[in-house]
């Protein structure tokens, strides 16, 4: 599987990483947090041909602000996010990234059913609402920018980094 990801900025890493803290009252282990949203995950096709036609479909796309909304709990793959309201701005980039390979995707990256999110905990089989309920209380909106796309393969031990591209800055 090849994944494209929204890069955060440290500074929203870091506020989300003061969320997280929330789990260790409940005695669960805190997930790495690499900091991105996922854009697409692609579960089939060749990996050389995605990173080559995300990167034509993203050139010239310009760094962009994001807003973390909210916290929620998606019982249905036992996790817990920071949702990102999805604006025009962001529905384009992942509808680019991902025009003409809907086939290739796994079933949570279509534009369709796509929920821009960060995972905070994952712990199967367990119910969250707690969990969920805590870091809300400890969450504030708040806006991040992205300036970087990474592409990452998923591997038996979680994922690994094969590329990525910086995103322009504003005016350039």
């Amino acid at each position: 599987m090849l994944c494209v990801i929204a890069k955060l900025n440290e500074d929203a890493r870091a506020r989300l990483l003061d969320v997280q803290q929330a789990v260790d009252r409940f005695g669960l282990p805190r997930r790495r947090l690499h900091g991105h949203f996922t854009l697409a995950a692609f579960v089939q096709g060749s990996e050389t041909e995605l990173i080559d036609g995300c990167r034509t479909a993203l050139c010239g796309a310009g760094a962009f602000r994001v807003r973390y909304e909210r916290i929620a709990e998606l019982p249905e793959t036992s996790i817990v996010v920071a949702l990102l309201r999805r604006t025009n701005t962001l529905s384009a980039l992942q509808r680019s990234v991902t025009a003409g390979r809907e086939s290739m995707l796994d079933r949570w990256t279509h534009s369709d059913v796509w929920l821009p999110h960060t995972t905070l905990v994952h712990q199967p089989g367990m119910a969250l609402g707690e969990v969920c309920a805590a870091m809300q209380a400890a969450f504030t909106p708040f806006e991040a920018t992205v300036a970087r796309v990474e592409f990452s393969r998923v591997t038996g031990n979680g994922y690994e980094i094969v590329d990525g591209m910086d995103l322009s800055e504003p005016g350039r």
